[in-house]
């Protein structure tokens, strides 16, 4: 990843009397503050999923709201069904490690659920807004949430407890759920 793909709030080079505005990070030391800013969030993400895996609640108490329908913005949202095959899938893609330090696009996202090639326009706005669906509803349950002004996602602190508690419970296997329910 460049420092190319961040933004820090300053003016044009050369440009002393304009006004700031969001511009690419620069390679040398000029922007060295902005660079430790993110890079201390990407740390304290980081920091946060792994804490997840340590997390002492009962899977039942994490998963419980989530299944459960909601009402977000005005409008009822279906709850999730964490053993459905698609919604892992969508739940394994949302907590990749390489979206911890920007987080995630509908493109993203899309580019990972469908795997195909060239589509057509039609095809290819069909997939966007099924993601667009799929990603408002994780929103609804607070798994993950929007940044800023930005056409990008980040999972949330609960998210990641639930999403690591979730994906672990899928990949378990039954001798071992049945040994530590005992």
């Amino acid at each position: 990843m460049s420092t190319g793909e961040f933004k820090t709030f300053r003016t044009a080079e050369g440009d002393e009397d304009g006004k700031k505005r969001w511009l690419k990070m620069r390679k040398g030391v000029a922007d060295i503050q902005r660079r430790a800013e993110i890079s201390q969030k990407v740390n304290d993400r980081h920091a946060s999923f792994l804490a997840a895996v340590a997390e002492t609640e009962p899977l039942r108490k994490l998963v419980e709201t989530l299944c459960e329908p909601v009402t977000w913005r005005g409008r009822r949202v279906r709850g999730l069904n964490p053993l459905a095959s698609a919604e892992v899938q969508l739940l394994e893609i949302v907590s990749r490690a390489d979206f911890l330090i920007r987080g995630f696009r509908n493109r993203d996202v899309r580019q990972l659920l469908y795997a195909t090639k060239e589509v057509r326009i039609k095809e290819q706005r069909r997939q966007s807004a099924a993601v667009t669906r799929q990603l408002r509803l994780l929103q609804a349950h607070g798994l993950i949430r929007k940044q800023g002004n930005m056409h990008r996602y980040q999972t949330t602190d609960k998210g990641q407890k639930a999403i690591s508690a979730l994906l672990a419970a899928h990949r378990a296997d039954v001798a071992k759920l049945i040994t530590t329910a005992a």
